[in-house]
Parts: C-alpha cells; sequence; structure tokens
C-alpha cells in the first residue's frame, strides 16, 4: 500500500508500506530534487554539454523527470531521458500529487501525467525533451546509449 504524505517544504511524496520507506527526504520532495538532482547534476553537466542522456533508476513519482522537463525547457537544453521502474505508481495516484501546482507550472500538467501514461517507447514531451519509460528492474534495463547523468 502507498500512502500520500506532504514533506517539510509543502511537495507530496509517498510512504511505501511494502519498502517501508519514502519516495523523497521528508524535509522537501521539490527541494531535495531541486538541490541533488537539477542543481548538482543536471546544472553543472549543462555548463559544457547541451545534450544530455540521462538515466534514472527508480522513476517514482516522475519528480525528477518533471523538473529535468522544466529545466530543460528553461535552459535550452536537449535530453533524452530514460527512466526504469519495477513498480510504477497508478496514473490515479500521480493525479493526486502536487508537484504541478508547487512549482507553478499548470500549463505543463499534460507533459507531468505522460510520465505515467507512457508505454515502453519513445514520447516527446517537447521538441527537446524524449522520455522513455520501462516498466522492470534495472537488471532488465534495453538502453542501448551511454548516459551522460545517472539519476
Amino acid at each position: 500500500m502507498t500512502t500520500i504524505i506532504q514533506t517539510k517544504d509543502g511537495s507530496n511524496s509517498i510512504q511505501s508500506a511494502k519498502f517501508e520507506a519514502t519516495y523523497h527526504s521528508i524535509h522537501g520532495a521539490i527541494q531535495e530534487t531541486q538541490t541533488v538532482f537539477i542543481e548538482a547534476a543536471l546544472i553543472y553537466k549543462a555548463k559544457t554539454q547541451k545534450e544530455l542522456a540521462i538515466l534514472e533508476i527508480g522513476l517514482g513519482t516522475g519528480l525528477n523527470a518533471f523538473m529535468t522537463y522544466l529545466e530543460a525547457q528553461k535552459s535550452d537544453l536537449h535530453i533524452h531521458y530514460t527512466g526504469i521502474e519495477a513498480y510504477p505508481i497508478s496514473l490515479e495516484l500521480a493525479q493526486q500529487l502536487n508537484y504541478v501546482e508547487r512549482l507553478e507550472a499548470t500549463e505543463e500538467q499534460s507533459q507531468f501525467l505522460k510520465l505515467h501514461e507512457s508505454p515502453n517507447e519513445w514520447v516527446d514531451l517537447s521538441p527537446s525533451f524524449h522520455f522513455y519509460k520501462q516498466i522492470g528492474r534495472f537488471e532488465e534495463l534495453k538502453a542501448q546509449e551511454q548516459f551522460d547523468l545517472i539519476y
């Protein structure tokens, strides 16, 4: 069973009873993604490279992918994003998460939901952001490309 929780920055995360863990820091899901993945990884790497292949091991709520998408649009980056997830959340659960509102990105709601609707094939969230979700375990990854960043 999974339960939506509110973290200290006001953004949601998920508490997994199966794994006895939260998907993000309880101190702030958005804050964690911004600090660890966007600033320390994506923005740092984008200083020298505008086209990036990113692998996320454990797509989870889609927050890292969504915030990467938003930063890519803002910073004119070209992203090939592969997310692998053994236990994907349902579309219904994704619709209850408050990331779009907290990030003031309501016009991007459909892109956030596409992260959860997309099949095991490439989907263009924008002309410069290409997303692939593989359902399965990391050991089953079928990627053929090299990755510039791993989340």
